[in-house]
């Protein structure tokens, strides 16, 4: 889906039979580009922590869309994008240009999203 503002998102849910599911969310939008999962179901997961876990995913997407939307008029290089994995497991983020992609970390404490947001806030 497209919104007005050019903002591209898609939400999908995969999984494998009962025991593994995961929730996805893609957004594509200016100076950002973020692909983030959480775990979501299945016989092994508790529903109320995985509830838990996508609303923190959610609300750490947001932040990092506020960070972006702020960082915009600095960002003037249409070519230029942070982009932003974060998975089940870890994440990394880096910068990706006309002439490939600059890692700047890669972590498996789940705050990629926090530490991507941080770095535009501070310029980038």
């Amino acid at each position: 889906m497209t919104d007005a503002d050019g903002m591209r998102r898609l939400f999908r849910d995969e999984g494998l039979r009962a025991s593994s599911y995961k929730l996805c969310y893609s957004l594509v939008w200016g100076p950002i580009a973020v692909f983030a999962q959480r775990g979501w179901g299945g016989v092994y997961m508790d529903p109320d922590e995985s509830a838990a876990a996508v609303r923190d995913l959610f609300g750490q997407c947001a932040d990092l869309i506020d960070a972006a939307a702020a960082a915009r008029p600095r960002l003037k290089d249409p070519w230029r994008r942070l982009v932003v994995e974060s998975r089940i497991g870890g994440g990394r983020y880096g910068w990706a240009d006309g002439h490939g992609y600059t890692p700047l970390e890669e972590d498996r404490t789940g705050t990629v999203l926090a530490k991507a947001a941080d770095l535009l806030r501070t310029g980038g």
